[in-house]
């Protein structure tokens, strides 16, 4: 039997409520697998998630974590593995077809907005894990204002004094490098999410390994890059186990 939509929403919802609270991801997944069993047998005598699990899916959600261990080693990997995630991001937006420059405002400011909003991200997610409008409509807010901050930090850096950094054949191996990298990431957490800073600055890439300048095409290579990442996130979310 299958569970009813406002069932798998709550199941969703708990699971990221508990792997955002840095529990233990084996006994998140075998905490999670239990609740289903227990919601599967609930509805099929015509119980809803309140009967089920009270009035308050956060109360609930909060009185799990309690008892659930915080996996330290669990919250530094996923930390570490964010920050390797974000490198190729951040390097590949500032290069500009040869040395890699940058000002000291750019330097520091776009690392730091990014973490930021990451920061806000999974606080929003945690806080309003039973209230998607909320969550949703907070999400929206700190995007524009990133991207806001972004802008701003990129105008005025760029009329700053630049800095070399790496001369292009560096470039190149720090790129061929990254690449690696982040498909050994992506391989191990079976995601596609890695690739994607990569699929949206293709025409840098080709322009270092092949040196191809495109261009005219330069900005129709970025929009391709684009769909091909909507396209690699579309089919790994279909592909994504559903809760039964």
């Amino acid at each position: 039997m299958c569970i009813s939509k406002e069932g798998e929403k709550f199941i969703l919802d708990l699971n990221m409520y508990l792997m955002i609270g840095g529990k233990n991801e084996k006994e998140v997944k075998e905490f999670i697998e239990e609740a289903e069993q227990h919601l599967i047998l609930g509805e099929k005598e015509g119980k809803s998630v309140k009967d089920i699990f009270g009035d308050s899916p956060e109360e609930y959600a909060k009185s799990v974590e309690a008892e659930l261990p915080y996996d330290k080693k669990g919250v530094l990997n996923l930390g570490f593995i964010f920050i390797i995630g974000l490198v190729p991001w951040l390097f590949l937006n500032q290069l500009n077809y040869g040395s890699y420059k940058t000002s000291v405002l750019e330097a520091i400011g776009i690392p730091l907005i990014l973490v930021v909003y990451l920061a806000f991200i999974l606080l929003f997610a945690k806080k309003f894990a039973f209230k998607n409008i909320k969550f949703n409509i907070s999400i929206y807010i700190f995007s524009v204002l990133e991207m806001v901050a972004l802008v701003a930090v990129g105008l005025v850096g760029q009329n700053m004094e630049q800095i070399e950094l790496f001369s292009e054949p560096t470039v190149r191996i720090i790129i061929f490098v990254l690449i690696l990298v982040s498909i050994i990431i992506a391989i191990t957490l079976k995601t596609t999410a890695p690739i994607f800073p990569f699929l949206i600055n293709m025409p840098k890439i080709l322009y270092y390994f092949f040196g191809l300048n495109l261009g005219n095409l330069d900005t129709v290579a970025l929009l391709i890059g684009v769909v091909l990442m909507f396209i690699a996130l579309k089919i790994e979310t279909n592909s994504s186990p559903k809760v039964n």
